[in-house]
């Protein structure tokens, strides 16, 4: 996956929790693209956003997904 692909699905994430994003900053917001997209690399972006999907249809907790 690309870094504008992963950029695209932090967006989604982001914009699915908003609370939790909320105070990041501008530095932050960048080290969270570096760590996905070293994650994501070895995917293709469709099968990252069908796991996206199946994560937030399923997650109750409140929490967004995580690098783990």
């Amino acid at each position: 996956m690309t870094k504008e692909e992963t950029l695209r699905v932090l967006y989604i994430v982001k914009s699915t929790y908003p609370q939790h994003y909320r105070n990041f900053s501008d530095h932050e917001s960048r080290a969270m693209l570096d760590t996905w997209a070293a994650m994501f690399a070895d995917y293709d972006y469709k099968t990252v956003c069908a796991g996206l999907k199946t994560f937030l249809a399923n997650e109750v907790q409140g929490f967004p997904p995580s690098p783990g």
